[in-house]
């Protein structure tokens, strides 16, 4: 069985964002994972928990509490978060031997990052891997515009989603 896949590469061929699966066996029964896409890229590691320690969280919080068009672009998030978490489910659940329906409504309840509100914000690092795998995410894109994060300068996003190969733009 396969945990987890490449999403994302980053310009040198290297993993950015794994796609997980969503159930995974532990001591003997299946457990919800819900993170569905997970960075692995050491350098945006670094520098997304750099940031999560300069307070952008909490900053993040304040945009959603102060803006009602950009928290609704994250609680549109959440919900297309949610909505492949269930297809993955389905898809996945045919290589499970038994799987208890509260497990299932425990991993489906979630939006990016495993949060449990719509309006929440709990890793940047989960928000960025939606972000790069998906395209488009307000968290993300907001990090890419305020703060310069990014794969590369020379990057073209498009290029790295799914199982393209990567093509520098320039």
């Amino acid at each position: 069985m396969v945990e987890s896949r490449v999403a994302v590469s980053c310009p040198a061929g290297h993993a950015a964002v794994i796609l997980n699966r969503i159930m995974r066996p532990k001591a003997g029964r299946w457990r919800p994972f819900p993170t569905r896409y997970w960075l692995v890229c050491p350098t945006l590691d670094r520098k997304l928990a750099a940031l999560e320690r300069a307070g952008c969280i909490a900053e993040l919080r304040t945009i959603v509490r102060c803006d009602p068009a950009w928290a609704e672009r994250l609680r549109s998030d959440h919900a297309r978060h949610e909505a492949m978490l269930a297809e993955a489910l389905n898809a996945e659940s045919r290589d499970m031997e038994a799987a208890l329906p509260a497990y299932f409504g425990q991993a489906l309840a979630r939006g990016i990052g495993g949060a449990a509100a719509p309006s929440a914000i709990k890793c940047l690092h989960a928000h960025y891997a939606f972000h790069l795998a998906c395209g488009e995410g307000v968290v993300g894109q907001w990090l890419e515009e305020r703060h310069g994060v990014g794969l590369c300068a020379l990057t073209d996003p498009e290029s790295l989603r799914g199982d393209a190969p990567p093509r520098h733009s320039g």
